[in-house]
């Protein structure tokens, strides 16, 4: 097995990672002084030459067995590939770890596939999530760590602060709006923003981009999670994405606007007021000001993504 040379050679273990943000973090150096990290992309790049179906998963997991990693990590078990990954385990009694990839709506898991886990071990943000997957799989093997986020572990957050300045500045990150009544209860508030005075920035979402486009916006095409460790806007709306945990951890000031009526009610509304709620001709400065609630909105976080991890060591293994 190849994992067992490169041990030889190296005196360490093979892990095999899925691209993704959240897993990012964990590729660090110190980890990179026990485990060799190697990209799977790659590999199902290579094999689109047999196609997109049971033919190119089957060499995938062919490779993997070969190969025989420690562990693969990834950020979701609902793909196929993911299946792969999972049944390469469950064959080679090996470790398939998931790390949690987002908020899923505003704390709420509804997708069923997002459920019931398919991994040996899932990383989650905060005991609120380890909490909710054990009480969903409760025959499962499955371990689920409260591990924190990834992405934020890599950071001091007592480094940043509140901007206290007067609110000119505005930027908005919405999920992928589909619906077209969405669409227009967002560009409706967008108005009444600018309309206020406001100078006003969407951040737009991948797959808006790519298939909804929303036009008539003042567009940034520079990634979320930049723009906000900046904290060069005074305030940040938002919807149930995880773009609002983001917000409030680099502690931008945020307000929650949500127009989806099947996703507005989850965790973050249970702290935080809906403006979609109120009739938007009718929003003030005043009003946005006094709806901004420092105090609920670290709350929040606390409960959703409230632990941090030893600067993203592996202990799991």
């Amino acid at each position: 097995m190849i994992n067992r040379f490169i041990f030889f050679l190296f005196k360490k273990q093979l892990i095999i990672y899925e691209n993704h943000r959240n897993v990012a973090p964990i590729l660090n150096d110190y980890n990179k002084l026990k485990y060799i990290f190697i990209s799977v992309n790659p590999l199902w790049k290579v094999l689109t030459i047999l196609g997109n179906g049971k033919l190119r998963s089957s060499a995938v997991l062919l490779v993997l067995k070969v190969v025989n990693p420690v562990a693969i990590l990834s950020m979701n078990w609902i793909s196929n590939r993911q299946h792969v990954y999972f049944l390469f385990a469950k064959q080679k009694k090996r470790e398939f770890i998931v790390v949690q990839h987002g908020s899923y709506v505003g704390g709420i898991i509804k997708d069923e596939a997002h459920k019931f886990a398919k991994c040996t071990t899932m990383l989650c943000w905060s005991k609120f999530f380890t909490d909710t997957f054990t009480r969903l799989n409760p025959d499962t093997s499955t371990k689920f760590i409260n591990y924190g986020n990834p992405v934020y572990n890599v950071y001091n957050r007592a480094t940043f602060t509140y901007n206290e300045a007067p609110i000119k500045n505005i930027l908005c990150l919405p999920t992928y709006m589909k619906e077209e009544y969405v669409i227009k209860r967002f560009k409706k508030l967008y108005d009444k923003l600018l309309s206020l005075g406001f100078s006003v920035v969407v951040g737009e979402h991948s797959f808006q981009k790519r298939l909804n486009p929303l036009g008539d916006v003042n567009v940034s095409n520079t990634r979320s999670l930049e723009l906000l460790k900046k904290n060069e806007f005074d305030l940040v709306i938002s919807d149930h994405s995880s773009a609002l945990l983001d917000a409030i951890f680099f502690k931008n000031k945020v307000l929650y606007f949500n127009a989806q009526l099947e996703n507005a009610e989850n965790k973050y509304s249970e702290y935080l007021l809906n403006i979609n709620t109120l009739k938007i001709e009718e929003i003030t400065q005043d009003i946005l000001l006094n709806t901004i609630n420092i105090k609920d909105k670290e709350s929040l976080f606390v409960e959703l993504s409230g632990g941090y991890t030893k600067n993203n060591i592996i202990t799991f293994l």
